[in-house]
């Protein structure tokens, strides 16, 4: 599948995610949280695993109320550079 980045997502991510998540290679998501957070998933506290699975069978993540693919945020967590309409894709072991 062909998963293209935006730059809103891109913005979103390099403002926040660094703030909440942390990589975690031992994580179905490859993300636990940072920070407590409270919302609509309810309570959340640093080490659990962030995002949930979609149909396609792909981790994603809620950054201020928008649906972001985890495999991106784990990408720029790592040091990568995000880029526009850059298709960034995963392998599951």
């Amino acid at each position: 599948m062909q998963f293209y980045i935006s730059q809103k997502s891109i913005d979103l991510i390099e403002a926040h995610a660094g703030q909440r998540f942390v990589y975690d290679p031992e994580s179905p998501s490859g993300l636990v949280w940072k920070i407590h957070t409270y919302g609509r998933g309810g309570h959340k506290k640093p080490g659990d695993v962030v995002g949930n699975l979609t149909l396609n069978s792909y981790w994603r993540v809620c950054i201020k109320n928008k649906n972001i693919l985890a495999h991106h945020v784990v990408w720029f967590l790592n040091g990568n550079k995000l880029l526009p309409l850059h298709n960034i894709d995963h392998i599951n072991d």
